[in-house]
């Protein structure tokens, strides 16, 4: 399971006083996800600024994907945009999940780092700062 931020024309939707930042959630395995969770983490300068959760643990079945996304303040995510292109400060996305054939316990992870940029007079780019499949 991946994940993968994508460019928009516009910015993302305002939902009291927080943007609601999507990314692209993809299973390419032939097993269904299960207990999949999303959680983002905002950061400046390396420090945790914000951090967003997914509600209850949702399934992803074999070969789908879909957009999903988490709040994160106006005020913040436009700091990020209009910030030096730092790579210490960003969103950092964590997925948790496991597949439906894996042993009880197991779990698998994917992380994913960007950086907002703006992408004409509405938009919105991503420089990429990392991705990774360890658990911590």
């Amino acid at each position: 399971v991946t994940l993968a931020t994508y460019l928009s024309r516009t910015m993302f939707p305002d939902e009291n006083g927080k943007y609601i930042v999507s990314v692209l959630r993809a299973n390419l395995s032939d097993a269904p996800a299960e207990g999949v969770r999303l959680t983002m983490t905002t950061r400046r300068r390396g420090e945790p600024v914000e951090r967003a959760q997914s509600g209850p643990a949702q399934s992803l079945e074999a070969g789908s994907s879909s957009y999903f996304g988490l709040p994160v303040s106006t005020e913040t995510f436009t700091s990020l945009l209009d910030g030096p292109a730092d790579r210490r400060s960003g969103l950092e996305w964590s997925l948790t999940y496991r597949f439906a054939d894996d042993a009880p316990g197991k779990t698998r992870c994917y992380r994913l780092r960007a950086l907002p940029r703006r992408h004409g007079p509405a938009g919105i780019e991503w420089l990429p700062l990392g991705k990774s499949q360890k658990c911590d």
